[in-house]
């Protein structure tokens, strides 16, 4: 992928992110193709701006009360590889929240299977009864 498409594309994938009448500026231009140069993927940039909107901080929970949501902030050098790692500790608390609903539903599962065995089974207690007393 050319890096101009790549620059197109987390542009509108910014945008996308209720900036809609954003647009890129030369600055933001340079920092993106920095971040491109260092070796950031396109899935990294993305994670980097979705990780930016799910700080409180940049939310507007701050004493000003003020939204950080500039790309600025998503891209900086100094700020990217924190911003990549929320959105990745998101995922990752998702993937685990998924596991363990999964295996909820295989025991409910396997907990309905086996009650429908037992529901089947002969009733032999009788049987089993009159065998003791006999002996």
């Amino acid at each position: 992928m050319k890096k101009e498409d790549i620059v197109k594309e987390i542009a509108e994938y910014y945008r996308s992110k209720n900036h809609k009448r954003w647009h890129l500026k030369p600055k933001e231009r340079k920092m993106l193709e920095d971040r491109i140069k260092e070796g950031y993927t396109v899935e990294e940039l993305k994670m980097a701006i979705d990780g930016l909107h799910m700080t409180d901080w940049n939310m507007g929970e701050n004493p000003s009360g003020k939204k950080y949501l500039g790309l600025y902030y998503a891209l900086h050098e100094d700020k990217i590889d924190t911003r990549i790692q929320t959105k990745q500790d998101q995922l990752d608390q998702q993937e685990r929240a998924d596991r363990a609903e999964q295996r909820r539903r295989e025991k409910d599962a396997q907990r309905e299977k086996s009650r429908r065995e037992m529901m089947n089974m002969p009733d032999i207690s009788g049987e089993l009864r009159r065998a003791m007393r006999s002996n």
